[in-house]
Parts: C-alpha cells; structure tokens; sequence
C-alpha cells in the first residue's frame, strides 16, 4: 500500500474510532480522546510502513509528518468549531430562527464568561471554592505545560504582558 493513502486510511480510522470512544466515554475530552487513539494509530501506521519500506525510509518519514499535519489540522478544526461563537451561532441559526434580541441575549457578555467558567470546571481544570475559584491540581499542570511552551517559542517577553501563564 502507497505510504500516503495509508496515511490518509489511518487518519480516517482515528476519526471514526475517536467518534465511537466520545460515545461510549462522553465524560472524557475530546482532545485528549482524539490524542490518545490517533497516537495509538499513528504508531499502528508507522510500523505498517517501516515493514514495508523500511524503518528509517523516507516514506515513513512522509507517513509520519503527512498523518501528523492532517491529524493537527482535524484537531484544530475541531477545537475552532467548539469554541468559535460563528460557528456556535451558525449551529444555533440552523436549529431555529432567531432576532437580533435573542442572539444579542444568547452570547451576553454575562453569560458568556459563565460559560466558559463551565468550561473550565467541567474539565477539571478550575474550582468553586465558596464564592471564589481557584485553579485546580490539574489546571496548575496545564499552566506549566503552557509556560514551558511559552518559554521554548520565546513568547515570554514583555510584548505578551496580557497573557499570564504560570504565575
């Protein structure tokens, strides 16, 4: 089998066996569901193409970058549609008709924090502690994984004084 349409096949399998772990494990996040079967595919993938071009061939090269570009691209398609308030509006416009009232009320800026402070608890990553949240064990991690990033690409100066990570 030609190295790039194995790609695209396996691409195509962690979609659909991705679809099927969210259904069965609705509780788990879908990025790291995503992440944890297409790593598995994707080593799955690797090794179907080392067997037949050779481990260290350009094809498993090519496989391996092909099927990690399309793989971030789904990811960050993905993440897009969850987060984006076109997209979320656009879902919303289908289902029913709505007024500029209703829509203004919909994504109230109110609202919209409350939502995303859903968000944040529904992950793990932030707590209700009485009146105040805090930043969870878990949260705390994400924000030193974040750092750490921020820190590598070099985007810990002062021009991104208004994003604080870690601190």
């Amino acid at each position: 089998m030609n190295w790039l349409l194995a790609a695209v096949v396996t691409f195509l399998a962690s979609v659909v066996l991705h679809a099927l772990v969210v259904r069965f494990h609705s509780s788990m996040n879908r990025v790291v569901s995503f992440l944890i079967v297409g790593c598995g595919a994707g080593a799955i993938l690797l090794i179907f193409v080392g067997e037949h071009h050779g481990f260290l061939s350009a094809q498993v090269f090519g496989a391996a970058m092909t099927y990690g570009f399309i793989c971030e691209l789904y990811l960050f398609l993905f993440t897009f549609a969850l987060s984006s308030i076109s997209a979320n509006l656009l879902v919303t416009l289908h289902g029913r008709k709505l007024t500029d009232a209703n829509i203004a009320a919909l994504y109230d800026s109110k609202r919209m924090v409350s939502h995303r402070i859903g968000r944040l608890e529904h992950t793990g990553l932030l707590q209700a502690v009485g009146d105040r949240y805090e930043v969870t064990r878990r949260g705390r991690r994400l924000l030193g994984l974040l750092g750490a990033l921020r820190g590598f690409f070099r985007h810990d100066d002062e021009s991104n004084a208004g994003a604080v990570v870690g601190s």
